[in-house]
Formats: C-alpha cells, sequence, structure tokens
C-alpha cells in the first residue's frame, strides 16, 4: 500500500443514525476520484467523530485522531499518510499535529474550507480593564439611587421617616439620626463585599478565557508548511457570515478605543491644568488672585439670599466645582454599564465555533480567517452555479480533486 488518506468530516456533517458522512463514502464522488486516480495503492480511511460544535469535542476527537494515525503507521508501515479534512474537520487534523510522533509520519494535509481562528488578549486601551469592570457597578448605583429617591411610592416612606425624626427633641433627634447614620454605613457594606467578589469572579474569568485561547491555538507549523494545502470554495456561506462579525467587531473596537482615548486626553488635560494651576497658586500673582477670590467668594456669602434664595451658598459653589467632574464620571459609568454587554453581543456570531468563544468574548479578540498566521499555500477555487451549499463545493469540485491528487502524487 502506497498512500493511506483519512477523511475527516466536519461539525454536524452527519445525522446521528448515519455512520459516515455523505461525501465520505465509497460511492461518493470524492472518494471515486480518488480511488480512480491511485487504484488499488490507496487505502482510504474514515474518521469518525461526534461532530459536537464544542472547542472540547474537536479537541477530544484531535487526539482521537493522532491515536489512529499512529496506528496506521505500523499497519502500513512504509505508506505515505495523508489527512484531508472539511471545515471543522480541518482544525482537528491540524490539532493531531500536536503530537511531534503524528507530525513527523504524516506526509500532508489538505484543509478544506477551513476556518481559523486567531485570538488575541483584548485591548481596552487608556480606558483600563478594571474602569471597564467596575464603572458598571457606579451605573447600577446611579440607577439604585434613581429607584429610591425618584419613584414616588418609595421616595414618600423616606419623606416620612426624615419628617419624624425632624420632630423628635434636640438628644432624642441627634441620637436617631445617629443611628441612621450607622444604619446606612452598614447598608454599604455588601458593596465592599461585591466589589470583592468582583475581582474574583473577573481573575477566574479572565483565566478561564486564557485557557479557551490555549485550546483553540494550533501547533507550532512552521515545519509543515510545504506539506499542507488549503483550498477555498467562492462565496462560502460561513465566510460571509463570518465577514460580517468581523466588520462588527472591528466597529465596535473602534468606538471603544475612540472613547478611551477621549478619556485619556481629558485626563491628560486635567492633569497639565492641575500642574499650571499649582504652579501659579504658588506664586506672587497666585497669592494675589487667591486672595481675591476668597473676599469674592465672602461677597457672595453675605448676598446669598439675593442669589440663590433658600439654596445653602456653600453648597452651590462646590456643587459649581464638583459638577463638571460629576458629569464626567457619569458619563463614564454609562459607558461602563453598556460596555459589558456590547464588547459580548458580537462574540454571539462565534456560537459556530463554541459557546465559550461567546463569554470568552470579554477578554479575548476572536477573528476567523482563511489561514492560520504566515505564509501558506491556498488555492481559491472558481466559482460555479451548481447548487447546493458552497462551504461543501470544495469536496465535489472536479477542479478542488485534481488539484489534490497532483499534491499527493508529486509531495
Amino acid at each position: 500500500m502506497d498512500y493511506v488518506i483519512t477523511l475527516v468530516h466536519g461539525t454536524w456533517a452527519r445525522w446521528p443514525w448515519e455512520r459516515q458522512a455523505a461525501w465520505t463514502r465509497d460511492d461518493s464522488f470524492f472518494c471515486r476520484r480518488l480511488s480512480d486516480a491511485f487504484g488499488p495503492s490507496v487505502c482510504i480511511k474514515r474518521f469518525i467523530w461526534s461532530g459536537c460544535n464544542s472547542i472540547r469535542a474537536r479537541q477530544k476527537a484531535a487526539k482521537r485522531l493522532a491515536s489512529d494515525l499512529r496506528g496506521s503507521s505500523m499497519e502500513y508501515p512504509g505508506a505515505k499518510r495523508y489527512v484531508i479534512g472539511h471545515s471543522h474537520g480541518g482544525t482537528v487534523a491540524l490539532q493531531a499535529l500536536k503530537d511531534d510522533a503524528v507530525k513527523q509520519n504524516v506526509h500532508g494535509v489538505v484543509c478544506l474550507s477551513t476556518p481559523f481562528l486567531h485570538t488575541r488578549p483584548r485591548s481596552f486601551g487608556t480606558f483600563g480593564l478594571w474602569d471597564t469592570v467596575l464603572t458598571p457597578i457606579l451605573g447600577y448605583l446611579i440607577l439604585l439611587y434613581y429607584l429610591l429617591y425618584k419613584v414616588p411610592a418609595i421616595s414618600a416612606r423616606y419623606d416620612a421617616i426624615f419628617a419624624f425624626l425632624a420632630d423628635l427633641p434636640g438628644t432624642e433627634r441627634f441620637l436617631a439620626f445617629l443611628a441612621v447614620s450607622l444604619l446606612a454605613g452598614l447598608l454599604l457594606l455588601p458593596l465592599f463585599w461585591l466589589l470583592g467578589e468582583t475581582y474574583i469572579v473577573v481573575m477566574h474569568w479572565q483565566l478561564a478565557a486564557e485557557h479557551v485561547r490555549e485550546a483553540v491555538a494550533l501547533p507550532s507549523l512552521d515545519d509543515m508548511r510545504q506539506r499542507i494545502l488549503l483550498i477555498r470554495s467562492s462565496a462560502d456561506e460561513a465566510s460571509a457570515a463570518l465577514a460580517f462579525f468581523q466588520f462588527a467587531v472591528w466597529l465596535l473596537n473602534k468606538v471603544w478605543f475612540l472613547f478611551g482615548e477621549t478619556v485619556a486626553r481629558i485626563g491628560a488635560t486635567a492633569d497639565q491644568a492641575g500642574a499650571k494651576l499649582h504652579e501659579f497658586v504658588l506664586s506672587k500673582r497666585g497669592l494675589l488672585a487667591c486672595c481675591l477670590g476668597l473676599a469674592l467668594c465672602v461677597g457672595i456669602l453675605l448676598e446669598a439670599d439675593k442669589y440663590f434664595g433658600e439654596y445653602p451658598t456653600v453648597l452651590v459653589l462646590l456643587g459649581l466645582i464638583v459638577l463638571p467632574s460629576v458629569a464626567f464620571h457619569f458619563a463614564k459609568a454609562i459607558v461602563g454599564f453598556l460596555a459589558v454587554p456590547l464588547l459580548v453581543f458580537p462574540s454571539l456570531l462565534l456560537l459556530s465555533f463554541d459557546a465559550k468563544l461567546v463569554w470568552s468574548g470579554f477578554f479575548l479578540e476572536t477573528s476567523v480567517e482563511p489561514m492560520p498566521p504566515g505564509a501558506w499555500h491556498v488555492h481559491q477555487l472558481a466559482s460555479t452555479d451548481a447548487p447546493g451549499l458552497a462551504h461543501s463545493a470544495s469536496y465535489e469540485s472536479p477542479e478542488a480533486l485534481a488539484l489534490i491528487v497532483d499534491t499527493l502524487k508529486t509531495s
């Protein structure tokens, strides 16, 4: 036996009651062309795996495939061994090359319409990871404040409590307000607990995302570049859907970085203004300006009723000073409140690979490419008007079969 060819089907390529995927059967166009080209010198094997749409299923299949290929090398010691995988079957074939013994004994791999995942840790830009994680908590606190003080049914109860306390005698009123303050402080304890739990959850989440990244990574294929052939179909439906995914992720990342850069510039400008203000205050002119400003504030306090009526003047002045900072952090809170769903939502399109890529999308930027990183031999099939899915055209195309046969014979 001169050639041993192992066929690996993709995800959902066969019905549960079927033993083999249609294109891997003996009577299929693909297998008949291989048999005609190589005659009795070829042994065509079928690798059957669950076809489940998960990283774990593909990992288990890759380990089984590696074991089968090692057995094939003992069964046919002098034969050339090739693996042909369609769609995710190509991923299974390349994952099997993590076994060094298999990599040395396999003469070539052909990937038909195989999508390749490229992952990298998500860059949160100048906004930062913890800004992204903790600002939603600030957003939720703002929402809680709105519910407590702006919803009439709830705020009326608070007004009744404070009216009751205000009617108490002096000493009792002081003790009652002290008790209420202590109670309010105790109510903030769950917030600190929430912050601690958030830190723990985020750390575990980030670690789990890193494990997902390691699981989808391909082995080093530098020494296999000349022995791997990538064949792709024109107008592949899967590629079109993934291209839309790529655009959605790109758009959201651009918006995210734009906001991060804006926040960074505002912060840098504030820092520069603070440094210059500090230098100015320490100068003679600065001291004079501070004295004039203090005199102006005293004048405003003396005429407070004329300008502010019933509102405490000091609170008004503090409000004017603090308001820009509060508005800035409120904007950060709103963006942080929306950040988690916005960053994870595009990853829903990665369900065609595994649900794990959805929840890890907060920490991983994932793209789907037509080839692994680096330079590769990729053949793009000519478009045809044949019925059926273009994603399946790679194993039904005479052009693809001719290229595979020529590659196997000359390698």
